[in-house]
This record gives C-alpha cells, structure tokens and sequence, in this order.
C-alpha cells in the first residue's frame, strides 16, 4: 500500500488525467475538425480503456454527423418536391391560359381556306 502522501499524489494524479481526458473528449466533439491531425499523438498517450473510450466518443461524433447530414438531404429533398409540384402546377396552369388565349384568338378570327384542286 501507498503511504499516505504518496496515495493523495496519485488519486490527484488519477483525477487531473480523468478531467484532462474528459476535456480532450469535449473539445473533439465541439472542434473535431481542427483537432483531429493531432490525435494520433494524443491517443498514444492514452490508456487502453480511454482510448476505447475516444473511439467511442468518435463513433458517436461521427453517427451524429451522419444524421444531421441525412437529415438536411431528407430536408432539401422535401424542399425540391414541393419546387417541382408547383413547376408542375404552374406549368400546367400557364398550358391553360395560353390554350385558352389561342381558343379565343382563334374565335375571333377569320379564317378563309383555299384548297388548291388537282
């Protein structure tokens, strides 16, 4: 067993590493791209469960990402079928006008027809 001192150094040592590792934790989910050149020097200095526990952390990082990516594209494609409905609508509404346009241009013309005989 430890002396007494000696224990308190440790357990203090123990508790730096532990809210070191947990900032170095926070700070990769909130500035993963700035920082990730720097984590194979990082994760070297890690144990063996905290370095499961990154990779973990990046996981996660990493499936968060991903959703809010899916997401944006479920969004934008929502965004693009209701542009191409009203094209559609529009469009179809435009074929009515200038359908009706030539009806009554075409009413109010006179046409006259010369069919040549053979």
């Amino acid at each position: 067993m430890l002396p007494s001192e000696e224990s308190y150094k440790y357990e203090k040592y123990l508790l730096v590493r532990d809210t070191l590792i947990d900032t170095i934790y926070n700070l990769t989910e909130k500035y993963f791209a700035q920082v990730q050149s720097e984590f194979q020097e990082i994760i070297s200095t890690f144990q063996p469960e905290e370095q499961k526990k990154l990779v973990n952390k990046l996981t996660g990082i990493y499936l968060r990402q991903l959703a809010d990516f899916v997401e944006e594209i479920r969004e934008k494609g929502k965004v693009i079928s209701v542009i191409s409905y009203q094209l559609s609508v529009i469009s179809y509404q435009l074929s009515v006008i200038s359908t009706s346009w030539l009806t009554r241009r075409l009413k109010n013309t006179e046409y006259s027809f010369f069919i040549p005989l053979k």
